[in-house]
């Protein structure tokens, strides 16, 4: 697979779409991105060479048997293999819904990856697919405080990481996701987030609610006891990570 690295882009998914054009799927990474963007309009700031830029796109008619779910699932569980392989064995790490990874490590606890997954589709067929992850590894605490409630490998390591090392290791993880059976990598996306049997706050109507299931498309179906719901983002609810 062809991966490229630009000193500099506006976006690695903007990046990796263009390239799409000539290729039937690319990685692309950056040492900065001055218009990173997160879910529902959210900005992604980052230091240049401080962090993991990645994309990864792909046109979806050489993938067709891979549900965009397939790949959201790929995105937290290459991140959370990644930390695995780094982190100390006191880090704790979480999966939030849908992809978000959290880690709590001592008194410190924050966001540390962000997915934005973008579908194209041609009439009801998915045409393509870009798959955008961030991952704080050497911003510090001042540059963090942009982004509420985040945390960086620098923060727990105590010291300055290899960027080029450590994103070629997680490339490595990402290949590995994307390469293995839809089913084994959806199965172990559900049960790594742990949400199923917890209770969830609703912002909009800011009623408690109980995860039930995943449904196939990986919405979460909930519910009060008298009331059902399905909810189609995280971005809607709250919920305890590490309790």
């Amino acid at each position: 697979m062809k991966h490229y690295h630009f000193d500099e882009v506006q976006s690695t998914n903007d990046t990796a779409r263009q390239l799409l054009i000539s290729h039937e799927e690319v990685i692309v990474t950056a040492s900065i991105q001055v218009a990173g963007r997160g879910r529902n309009g959210h900005s992604w700031h980052s230091g240049k060479d401080s962090d993991i830029l990645f994309s990864y796109a792909a046109n979806i008619h050489s993938l067709t048997s891979k549900k965009p779910l397939f790949y959201q699932a790929c995105a937290a569980l290459a991140v959370q293999a990644f930390l695995l392989e780094l982190l100390p064995k006191e880090a704790r790490i979480a999966l939030k819904y849908p992809n978000d990874v959290y880690v709590q490590y001592h008194n410190e606890e924050g966001k540390i990856s962000g997915s934005l997954i973008e579908v194209e589709y041609l009439g009801k067929d998915v045409k393509s697919i870009i798959v955008g992850i961030g991952i704080n590894v050497n911003s510090t605490s001042d540059d963090l405080k942009v982004n509420a409630q985040s945390i960086s490998i620098r923060d727990m390591m105590k010291k300055q990481m290899n960027i080029s090392e450590m994103t070629s290791l997680f490339i490595q993880k990402f290949i590995s996701s994307i390469q293995s059976p839809e089913h084994l990598i959806i199965n172990d996306w559900m049960d790594k987030l742990q949400i199923i049997g917890r209770q969830v706050r609703h912002l909009q109507s800011n009623l408690i609610y109980t995860v039930t299931s995943i449904n196939q498309d990986g919405f979460l179906v909930c519910t009060t006891g008298s009331e059902d719901i399905t909810l189609h983002t995280g971005d809607s609810i709250r919920y305890d990570l590490f309790n």
